[in-house]
């Protein structure tokens, strides 16, 4: 007599090992001067595949700016996304004018259409994170990610190539 090991022998608890990531890398540089409307990122959005799915979504933006002008962060829910979780948003605080690798730290939850404000120094590039959860249905599905100078300055805030998104396909379980 044979005894199945946990994991093994079973399709209890078990995952499938095939995962689909789409990796969206920003290969050009991306500047705002003197706005604060939003512009669509040139590179980071996402159209799904036609089918209804759950994504894990990561964005990655290196920016930089005057530290009067910040930057704000924001994202398009197109048809047939629909967001299950929070947006968990990392990056530096837009209410310090200190340099943003000694500078106080934001890690606020909010909803994907919510602006959040990150701050830039004028020096050094500044890093955002932000990571959640949206389903997919079988039409056609976007994301697209949007960006501005928090406050007008007549400067360059500029979104960095090697920027990127990481898309990948999970299952929930219930």
């Amino acid at each position: 007599m044979s005894r199945a090991r946990s994991g093994y022998g079973s399709n209890r608890g078990s995952l499938n090992p095939i995962q689909i990531t789409k990796y969206i890398k920003k290969v050009a540089d991306q500047y705002v001067n003197n706005s604060t409307a939003f512009v669509n990122d040139t590179e980071l959005k996402i159209t799904f595949p036609n089918r209804a799915s759950v994504y894990d979504i990561e964005l990655i933006a290196f920016a930089s700016g005057d530290n009067a002008a910040n930057i704000k962060s924001t994202w398009v829910v197109g048809g047939g996304t629909t967001q299950i979780t929070y947006r968990n948003c990392i990056g530096a605080t837009a209410a310090s004018s200190f340099a943003v690798y000694d500078t106080q730290m934001q890690n606020r939850a909010d909803n994907l259409n919510a602006v959040i404000d990150y701050g830039t120094d004028g020096t050094y590039i500044t890093c955002i994170r932000e990571k959640f959860i949206v389903s997919t249905t079988s039409s056609l599905s976007t994301l697209q990610w949007k960006w501005a100078q928090n406050s007008a300055v007549a400067s360059n805030t500029t979104v960095y190539a090697f920027s990127y998104i990481l898309a990948q396909e999970i299952r929930l379980f219930s």
